[in-house]
């Protein structure tokens, strides 16, 4: 049987110190951190998300989760009840990890809350967790989302489920206050939980939450990323993301005075558009697919940057669709004007980073 109280711990934040004091000088070869912003809002109805263990990491850092795979132990309590001690010091103690901070507030309905988490250009990536609260074991998060340099990188997520327990529903085993009227019984349930992470199936009202009250529809959360320069040390930022910088290069065609030579795209196997949808793998939607970290048949995806050409016919060189850029995600495009469609990317396939396209093009007579 579970506590039926989360902890909340401390309830302040920090805010970041460009220079602290007794730390060691930082030279020009080694500058110091940036900071980055994120924000976590909640779209639910009724549901409450949790203090959220947020941190900035190298792409080689482990996985926040793997869906289809057992979650941490670590990642099970925050799941099941809310608890972040144990998830900070595991994440604290990998060598690919820079920071790691704690959300002190509650995000409840509609509303959004934000913290300050630093990188630099060894550690340019952000996951984080939070439980939502009136279940049993369901969490939202994202792996590996990609902090960028300028803009905001933007993660429509839906809920997930840690496979850890039962999703019984029952106010004795969800650690949130009971609604005043709340429902008895109890969800039609399998003897064991399922072990693994996997898309949450939201609250059904069998037990004690009401579906019309607790549950959602998708996104659950949208959660937000951005640089800030405002809370950065004096030339953090550039060092990071400038040419000249630390950070990776921008190509030719994005430095003035580059070649602006065409990009080439490599087609991408499993990766296809029809006029209304997307398609990766066996994963499909008729907006976007997130791909921020994730692991499919055992190989990593790291989406950078996504957008949508067209040209008129095979003979024309292909040119940029405007207003169709994505961070971290493949989306659809629904074209209206005649001619040939394909959607290009910049992406990570395991380790190597490369411009890829879709593996069909899209014709529209």
């Amino acid at each position: 049987m579970k506590v039926h109280r989360i902890v909340t711990g401390l309830a302040a934040i920090s805010l970041y110190a460009a220079i602290a004091s007794g730390q060691p000088s930082v030279t020009a070869e080694t500058p110091p951190p940036a900071v980055a912003t994120v924000t976590i809002v909640n779209l639910a109805k009724g549901q409450i998300l949790t203090p959220a263990v947020v941190y900035s990491h190298g792409p080689e850092a482990p996985p926040l989760f793997v869906s289809g795979q057992p979650a941490s132990p670590e990642l099970q309590r925050l799941a099941e009840l809310g608890a972040t001690a144990g998830l900070q010091n595991r994440v604290r103690a990998e060598p690919e990890v820079l920071d790691v901070v704690r959300l002190a507030a509650f995000v409840r309905p509609g509303n959004s809350a934000s913290i300050q988490v630093k990188f630099d250009s060894e550690h340019r990536l952000v996951s984080l967790a939070s439980m939502i609260e009136m279940t049993n074991d369901g969490f939202v998060a994202a792996s590996g989302l990609a902090i960028p340099c300028e803009g905001e990188a933007v993660l429509r997520t839906n809920g997930w489920d840690a496979g850890s327990e039962r999703n019984t529903e029952l106010c004795s085993e969800v650690p949130a206050p009971c609604p005043s009227r709340s429902r008895l019984g109890t969800c039609s349930i399998g003897p064991s939980p399922e072990g693994f992470v996997h898309v949450h199936a939201g609250v059904h009202g069998c037990g004690g939450f009401p579906s019309e009250v607790f549950d959602w529809g998708y996104p659950l959360a949208l959660i937000k990323v951005s640089a800030s320069p405002d809370l950065s040390p004096p030339g953090a930022l550039e060092a990071i993301c400038s040419p000249g910088g630390t950070g990776p290069p921008p190509s030719p065609a994005d430095v003035p005075g580059g070649d602006g030579a065409p990009t080439s795209y490599e087609p991408l196997e499993g990766w296809r558009v029809t006029a209304d949808s997307v398609q990766f793998q066996f994963l499909r939607a008729g907006n976007c697919i997130s791909l921020s970290g994730a692991t499919i048949n055992g190989v990593r995806y790291e989406v950078h940057s996504s957008h949508w050409q067209t040209r008129s016919d095979a003979s024309a060189d292909w040119a940029d669709i405007p207003r169709t850029e994505r961070e971290n995600q493949l989306c659809a495009h629904s074209p209206s004007q005649p001619g040939q469609y394909r959607a290009v990317a910049d992406i990570s396939v395991g380790p190597d980073r490369a411009k890829r396209s879709t593996e069909n093009i899209l014709t529209v007579p």
